[in-house]
C-alpha cells in the first residue's frame, strides 16, 4: 500500500512540475527573441547626414581600406567613416581577411584614445564582390549609424560631431609601400539637411597619395585605384595617414 501512494505522490508530482514548467519554458522563448532587424536606405532614414554607395574592392599587399566618412568643416580633427578593410596585422579573427571597420575619430592629432575602432559585424566578405554600406548621421546628438547590405548593423557616437556641417566623401587607403588598391564606387547617393540628391552636389578628387588615383565618371560613380608609394622607413597607414589615400569628396554647390 505504501508503494503504491508513493507512486501516485510521484505522479502527482510531476504533473505540478510540468505545469509549472510550461509557463516558465514559454517565458524563455519571449525573452530570447532576437533584436529587432533596423533596414534603411538614403530615402527611408531621419538622419539629416548621409552617404551611400555600392562598392566593390580589390587589393594586394599588407593592408588596404575603403570606407564612406563624413568629416566635420576644415579645421575640426573628427569624423567617422565605415568601409571594408583588409589588414595582416588586424586583431584575430579579424586578420588577413577582409572585414568591416567603423572610426570613430574624436582627434587626428593622435593623442592616445582619440581614435576608437569598431569592428560592427563579423561577416564572411569576398574581395570583387558587391556590398551595399551607408554611412549616416543624426545633426542633433552626433549619433552614427553604420548599414550593410540595407541593414543597420552598428550604432557610435561623436558628441563633437554634433550641430555641425558635414563634409562627406568616398576614400581608399594603403598600408605600407607596395600595397595596391582599387575600389569602384557605384551608385552613390549624398544627403544633407538641405538636400538629399546627389546631383546637387560636386564632386572633386583630394587624394593625398600620389599614386593612387581618381576617376569621377559621373557623381554617382567614382573609381579609386593605385599603389601606395613615398613612406619612410617604418610609417603605415596610422603614423602617416595624411599621405596614403585617394579621396573623393562632395560639396554643395
Amino acid at each position: 500500500m505504501k508503494r503504491i501512494r508513493m507512486i501516485a505522490f510521484l505522479l502527482s508530482l510531476s504533473v505540478f512540475v510540468s505545469l509549472f514548467s510550461a509557463p516558465c519554458a514559454e517565458a524563455a522563448k519571449k525573452k530570447a527573441k532576437k533584436p529587432k532587424v533596423v533596414t534603411g536606405t538614403l530615402d527611408t532614414i531621419k538622419d539629416e547626414y548621409a552617404i551611400e554607395s555600392d562598392i566593390v574592392v580589390r587589393g594586394h599587399g599588407d593592408g588596404y581600406h575603403v570606407k564612406l566618412v563624413l568629416l566635420a568643416p576644415d579645421g575640426h580633427e573628427h569624423g567617422v567613416s565605415f568601409g571594408l578593410q583588409y589588414d595582416v596585422d588586424a586583431l584575430p579573427p579579424y586578420d588577413h581577411k577582409l572585414a568591416l571597420l567603423f572610426e570613430n575619430i574624436y582627434s587626428n592629432k593622435h593623442e592616445p584614445g582619440e581614435q576608437v575602432y569598431h569592428r560592427p559585424l563579423n561577416v564572411k566578405l569576398k574581395p570583387g564582390k558587391k556590398y551595399h554600406l551607408m554611412l549616416t548621421m543624426n545633426r542633433e546628438d552626433g549619433v552614427a549609424s553604420a548599414y550593410f547590405n540595407k541593414k543597420r548593423v552598428g550604432v557610435y557616437r561623436n558628441k563633437k560631431m554634433a550641430n555641425m556641417p558635414l563634409q562627406p566623401q568616398v576614400e581608399v587607403s594603403g598600408k605600407h609601400n607596395g600595397d595596391r588598391v582599387r575600389a569602384d564606387f557605384t551608385n552613390i547617393r549624398v544627403k544633407d539637411d538641405m538636400v538629399d540628391t546627389v546631383e546637387a552636389f560636386l564632386a572633386y578628387p583630394i587624394n593625398t597619395a600620389s599614386k593612387i588615383k581618381s576617376e569621377i565618371h559621373s557623381n554617382s560613380h567614382v573609381t579609386l585605384s593605385g599603389v601606395l608609394t613615398g613612406l619612410k622607413p617604418g610609417e603605415d597607414w596610422d603614423s602617416a595617414y595624411d599621405r596614403v589615400s585617394g579621396i573623393v569628396r562632395y560639396t554643395f554647390e
